[in-house]
């Protein structure tokens, strides 16, 4: 068969073409120096805490007396454990709530009680109350937790919630720190598992997922809590002491 000049000139440039993308092609198929492969992790984890196992726990019910208002776990027969259930490696806050959870809300009884940020009883007038809380070793039972008139509860340094909706007390962490060391040293330390630190970043102030063996992510509770000198309500009133765990 007889090829015309012009199409010897496109099949000529045609098979350069070609050559030049084998060429191309085998340049990128020559091993290089280093490979990497990536292993992608997808991590299937959640913040996650418990009080004595339970989502929402109870303590022993407290019998309101005017006489006798100022109340705390040194007086219950078992200590709150605070622990982290889940896999991650979480900070605690510690929050409560502007008023008090009417129990029984019967009989169109819906009164609280408003939350003072008081630390001793002349603050707390009728229908109001007071809430302290502060993390213990886990070695520390209720009874070894300060009683209703030691003098942390009067201190500044514990935890005093704030009468401000989303006040929020993080364990491990503040300008003052004795509010996280143990109230009895010779249990052991109460700070977070990855120590106490005033400013609270990175993963400074945060509990591990909880170890049976090391004891890693396993904390005390102790707190206290103030009556009103008087009652509006006659039905029961909840006070809630609420630990939230995140990774902020």
């Amino acid at each position: 068969m007889k090829i015309s000049k012009g199409w010897k000139l496109f099949v000529i440039g045609a098979a350069v073409a070609i050559s030049g993308l084998v060429k191309t092609n085998r340049a990128f198929a020559i091993a290089n120096s280093s490979a990497t492969l990536n292993i992608d992790v997808t991590v299937n984890a959640a913040t996650a805490v418990s009080i004595d196992s339970l989502g929402v726990s109870s303590s022993i019910a407290i019998s309101w007396n005017p006489a006798t208002r100022q109340v705390s776990s040194n007086d219950q027969v078992s200590s709150a454990t605070v622990k982290n259930p889940g896999n991650l490696t979480e900070r605690w806050s510690l929050t409560t709530t502007a008023t008090s959870i009417n129990a029984n809300n019967v009989g169109g009884d819906v009164l609280t009680w408003a939350m003072i940020n008081s630390t001793g009883t002349t603050g707390v007038n009728d229908d109001q109350f007071a809430v302290e809380a502060v993390f213990a070793s886990s070695a520390t039972t209720n009874a070894q937790c300060p009683v209703d008139a030691a003098a942390i509860w009067t201190d500044t340094a514990t935890v005093v919630f704030n009468t401000s909706l989303g006040a929020t007390a993080y364990y491990g962490e503040g300008t003052n720190l004795d509010q996280y060391v143990n109230v009895l040293d010779t249990h052991g330390t109460a700070c977070p598992d990855t120590g106490c630190n005033a400013s609270g970043t990175g993963n400074t102030a945060k509990m591990f997922a909880f170890n049976a063996t090391s004891g890693v992510g396993l904390r005390a509770l102790c707190w206290r809590v103030i009556l009103p000198t008087g009652t509006s309500s006659a039905n029961n009133q909840i006070i809630p002491i609420i630990v939230t765990a995140s990774q902020n």
